[in-house]
């Protein structure tokens, strides 16, 4: 009998993210990018840093690994998008970005729609200049998926993107398709 999502009999450690991230092709010094639902997994030991360092395993000290971390949505009350602060917004997406965002070696892009944090040797280059140049419209404003973002470089480096207990229905980089038709 196959165990519901979130069924708390199940333990999860670091290791066993690690395995799974391995075990769907992502190796050392890898690029990958992540969404996810920590309750989904079942009891975490570790809580989200042992996803996230899993995730870290499993890339090795070469690779990277980065989360979606954005900021602005329709909350109530509604958010300014002059109040975005790349070090104090929080990450709405889930504890496991937040937790993320919060490291002392997370490297977040500056843009409050889809910014997103990366940890690894490449975590800089990926986030630096967030919607700088090569602006493309969006419902989301022209930078969110500029040439010059995360998003692109994700799609340059041919990332690995990885889903852990949530659907398609989430897939940020869809959005960035979006505008690559447009």
């Amino acid at each position: 009998m196959r165990p519901e999502p979130g069924d708390k009999s199940i333990l999860v450690r670091r290791e066993d993210v690690a395995t799974a991230v391995r075990s769907v092709g992502v190796l050392p010094a890898d690029v990958v990018m992540f969404h996810s639902s920590l309750s989904s997994m079942g009891t975490v030991i570790g809580g989200p840093n042992a996803v996230i360092d899993g995730f870290l395993d499993a890339v090795g000290p070469q690779g990277t690994v980065a989360v979606p971390t954005l900021w602005w949505h329709h909350a109530d009350p509604p958010l300014r998008l002059e109040d975005w602060d790349i070090d104090t917004s929080p990450s709405y997406p889930g504890l496991i970005t937040e937790t993320f965002r919060l490291r002392p070696d997370s490297v977040r892009s500056d843009n409050p729609t889809h910014s997103v944090s990366a940890i690894g040797a490449r975590a800089l280059d990926l986030t630096r200049d967030h919607g700088k140049s090569g602006l493309r419209p969006c419902v989301f404003g022209d930078k969110a998926f500029a040439r010059e973002s995360p998003w692109e470089r994700l799609y340059q480096w041919n990332a690995a993107y990885c889903f852990v207990g949530v659907d398609f229905t989430v897939n940020t980089m869809g959005h960035y398709c979006e505008t690559r038709v447009v």
